[in-house]
């Protein structure tokens, strides 16, 4: 399995389980899953590898399955471990602070787009 972006590779290892952002709601993937192609969505990739538990935040992209082969290509991925828990939090007050004040439209869709990074980056290191 391997993530990368346009700065390279992120991650990559075998993995025992993942379960995927994927546009249309979350995507499990096992060893010996079908061929695949989905787009991703803003979220957190979930890792079970060796019995680690790995979380990678990625900001869209889109996913090939292929021979038992994962790969990951995102615009932008973050490891959870090395976010910062408080932050995080103070990120996602201010980011829900920008998005309550908004006022026009294109505002509120950068804020909404925003809120929905910050609590992917949340949600990744807690």
């Amino acid at each position: 399995m391997r993530i990368l972006t346009l700065n390279g590779v992120i991650w990559e290892s075998n993995a025992e389980e993942l379960i995927l952002p994927s546009s249309t709601g979350l995507l499990g993937i096992l060893p010996g899953h079908a061929s695949l192609l989905a787009s991703l969505d803003i979220g957190v990739v979930r890792i079970k590898s060796n019995n680690d538990k790995i979380a990678i935040v990625v900001i869209e992209g889109f996913v090939e399955v292929k021979a038992n082969e994962v790969l990951i290509v995102s615009n932008k991925a973050e490891l959870g471990s090395l976010l910062n828990l408080e932050k995080a939090l103070e990120d996602f007050a201010r980011v829900k602070t920008f998005a309550e004040s908004a006022l026009t439209k294109k505002e509120k869709l950068e804020a909404a787009l925003e809120v929905r990074k910050s609590r992917a980056r949340l949600d990744a290191v807690s």
